[in-house]
């Protein structure tokens, strides 16, 4: 299923244009191996701990078309085991610049990783990333978009994660990037509590199982405050304000301390495509019941938009206050202050943070449970997509809907989570990117609402609504506002997988963007248990 392409390609339209239909094939082939490893379950509810892992990924590159310069990438994967091929881990993953002078080079898309144990320390592993992004060099540096890497390498199991090297190959299809070069990995394991598809908790049920974590997700919105002196990559002064939105994961570890991932994309300023992925650890302090103060420090990948972020590496560090409005609903204020290190940008940051507060199950490996020993929880029915979309011109008057390729569809690639608070309507996220269409670089981030009304036996109809960030690519965005409206039909291929088609407009309000958007999912339906 895998072909390793460690040995230099050779940059021709053939080869370029059989890559992408490579490319296009694993992603099926994927897709298909996740749908049919769920088909062998038992039909009695019996949930076990399934591993997961978080891989952290560093590389350099070498862009052999830009006189050899290099580029150094952190990657992040999260992969799921499959129970009936255990050697198999599939999920998602992202790619970013760090090092080097590509600040705003991301990617995301579908990973996947096979390994084989030596023994209970070493392990040989092998695997492929298909996405899509870019960023920080136009299409004349990463074409459409598409990105393929292939690794080989090794692991060594140790009592606070996986440390490993080997080689990666890593291919722009249709733009200017291939490069072969080692990398080194650490991967942090956790087990984890999710019901094949949509479950109802039995008549039946007790409050058995006490062990649990917290975490908190939160819908953000940052204001950056730029002070004089703060230039563009292009060496002009920096507009003095961007707004971003954004969501944010925290898993609270202990009494004092809490894990943190956020992401945000820029929709107000002069900063369309501007985005940034920060992992950080924080500490707090209990003020009564409903109070508490947070103090937390992050890192990660940032740019795009002409902010000159330099590599890419952003820290931030913040304070803030947290008041309980419900027993579940929090609101936070944060302040802060963000810096790109080794380059020119800077900002104060304000935040406004909607917390959503929830427990889980917590369980070690190879423990197994009763769904009727979770009573103390209730069952949220989640889906995850694996999108993808065209865009395809819709004019507007006197208006440019792309400012160079005005002629090209635009192909995307990403995922899509929809959470359901009642059987028919749900909330939902997208991040996607592009692929195909002389875009590479786009990317947007889009929350909203959903409805889902089924008829006759396995159909539904579907509708959402979304609004969020987007830049990026050259698609004439403004100040990177954009709404989504999407509507189609889906159809239970099995009880955990949905395939939907759907017709959509995508705009933006203060830009000449507007296009038709195609879109074809499937998606993988699951519980979660909250309380």
């Amino acid at each position: 299923m895998m072909v390793f392409h460690l040995e230099l390609l050779e940059e021709n339209t053939n080869k370029k244009k059989m890559l992408c239909f490579a490319a296009m094939k694993v992603l099926a082939a994927i897709t298909l191996i996740f749908f049919f490893s769920t088909q062998t379950r038992a039909e009695e509810v019996s949930l076990s701990a399934q591993e997961a892992t978080f891989a952290f990924i560093f590389e350099t590159l070498t862009l052999k078309e830009f006189d050899d310069e290099k580029m150094g990438l952190l990657g992040g994967n999260l992969l799921f085991s499959l129970d009936a091929v255990p050697w198999l881990s599939l999920g998602a993953g992202a790619y970013g610049s760090v090092v080097g002078e590509r600040g705003g080079f991301i990617t995301l898309g579908f990973a996947s990783d096979a390994k084989y144990e030596f023994d209970e320390d070493f392990s040989a592993h092998a695997g492929l990333f298909v996405g899509a992004g870019g960023g920080h060099g136009g299409y004349q540096l990463q074409g459409g978009g598409l990105m393929l890497r292939e690794h080989l390498g090794l692991s060594w199991r140790g009592s606070a994660g996986d440390l490993g090297l080997g080689l990666s190959r890593i291919d722009f299809p249709n733009g200017h990037v291939a490069s072969t070069q080692a990398y080194a990995s650490y991967v942090y394991r956790f087990q984890s509590l999710i019901g094949d598809e949509w479950l109802d908790m039995p008549k039946e049920a007790t409050h058995a199982w006490e062990s649990k974590n917290e975490n908190q997700f939160a819908l953000t919105y940052q204001a950056y405050d730029v002070p004089q002196g703060v230039r563009t990559s292009s060496g002009s002064a920096q507009y003095p304000s961007l707004g971003l939105v954004g969501v944010e994961w925290q898993q609270t570890l202990n009494t004092a301390t809490f894990l943190s991932m956020a992401s945000a994309g820029a929709m107000q300023g002069r900063s369309n495509g501007y985005m940034q992925i920060l992992l950080g650890a924080g500490v707090y302090q209990n003020i009564g019941d409903n109070f508490k103060l947070k103090a937390l420090l992050s890192a990660g990948v940032a740019g795009g938009g002409n902010v000159d972020t330099g590599g890419g590496l952003l820290t931030k560090v913040a304070v803030g206050a947290q008041a309980m409005l419900t027993d579940d609903v929090a609101l936070e204020l944060e302040a802060g202050w963000v810096d790109s290190v080794i380059a020119n940008f800077k900002a104060k940051s304000y935040s406004l943070k909607i917390y959503q507060t929830f427990h889980t199950p917590k369980v070690g490996r190879g423990e197994s449970l009763s769904l009727s020993a979770l009573g103390a929880y209730d069952v949220e029915h989640m889906r995850v997509r694996m999108v993808h979309q065209t865009y395809a011109e819709l004019p507007k008057t006197n208006a440019v809907w792309r400012v160079h390729h005005a002629d090209r569809d635009v192909n995307l690639l990403g995922f899509q989570n929809d959470f359901f608070f009642t059987d028919h309507w749900f909330v939902t996220g997208q991040g996607i990117a592009a692929y195909e269409g002389q875009a590479g670089g786009y990317m947007t981030g889009l929350l909203g609402l959903g409805g889902r009304y089924p008829f006759m036996q396995k159909w539904a109809a579907e509708g959402e609504l979304l609004v969020g960030a987007a830049g990026g690519g050259g698609l004439a965005v403004g100040g990177g506002l954009v709404w989504q409206v999407n509507a189609g039909l889906s159809y239970a291929v099995s009880k955990d997988y949905d395939m939907l088609l759907q017709l959509g407009r995508i705009d933006a309000p203060k830009g000449g963007f507007a296009a038709h958007v195609f879109s074809v999912s499937m998606a993988h339906k699951f519980s979660l248990f909250m309380q």
